[in-house]
């Protein structure tokens, strides 16, 4: 796990930290790492692919390396969170598994030790996730019984009708009552970082359907329970 403080800017990161990251020898220890890292260099020198990706944006390079990555299984456990980023993405395009498998698949990654291989986990499966609502819907239900916190939000973050740096599912902006079973075994959730997600959620949800963000706010309040007042203090806070 990262023990080092970051960068607070991409021109600071130091030349040292800076090779060994494009190396594939060292995590990132923030976002800015990540944005100052040279993806070609690291794919090359994980033995990827020595191509360079046409785009600029950090979703697209990401999904660029993880689709000429040909065996996902083999970088499970890579000493760089950045190459088991490129795996998530390797799992998302990978045509012989159909989405139960690839969400089976992504389990490992969703509760991985880095923050960052964890937001590229359900990033990677989004599009599967929409185009697979129903079934991503019936079978998320089941991670929230995880004991791991961050298979727990994979199953609220993937879903989110907004979400950051993804495509919007507009399914669930007109109509997020769908994804209520899920969010309901999420409601009393003790940590953290799951019930900001889901606080997320809703106020995601306010922004298209404010009426009923507001009702399930009044049904969960009816139980007092700590967690759940902190989820929907955060799922309101665009009404104040």
């Amino acid at each position: 796990m990262v023990g080092r403080k970051g960068a607070r800017t991409v021109k600071t990161v130091d030349a040292a930290v800076l090779k060994r990251l494009n190396e594939g020898t060292l995590e990132t220890a923030n976002l800015v790492e990540g944005l100052a890292m040279d993806l070609g260099e690291l794919a090359s020198a994980v033995g990827i692919t020595r191509e360079e990706c046409p785009d600029t944006g950090i979703v697209k390079r990401m999904a660029f390396y993880g689709s000429k990555m040909k065996d996902w299984r083999s970088f499970e456990s890579h000493a760089s969170d950045t190459v088991r980023g490129f795996a998530c993405y390797a799992i998302a395009g990978d045509e012989s598994l159909d989405f139960a498998s690839k969400l089976d698949a992504m389990s490992v990654f969703a509760s991985d030790r880095h923050f960052g291989v964890r937001e590229w986990a359900w990033l990677a499966l989004r599009e599967s996730v929409r185009s697979n609502l129903p079934l991503a819907l019936k079978l998320l239900q089941e991670w929230t019984d995880s004991d791991k916190e961050g298979v727990r939000r994979f199953a609220s973050e993937a879903t989110r009708p907004r979400g950051v740096w993804c495509s919007h599912i507009e399914a669930l902006k007109a109509a997020p009552e769908q994804a209520l079973p899920l969010l309901n075994r999420l409601k009393e959730d003790p940590s953290k970082y799951v019930q900001n997600s889901v606080g997320n959620w809703l106020n995601d949800a306010a922004n298209s359907q404010p009426q009923w963000v507001k009702k399930v706010a009044k049904d969960w309040l009816r139980k007092a329970h700590p967690h759940t007042a902190a989820i929907v203090k955060r799922g309101l806070r665009s009404f104040r």
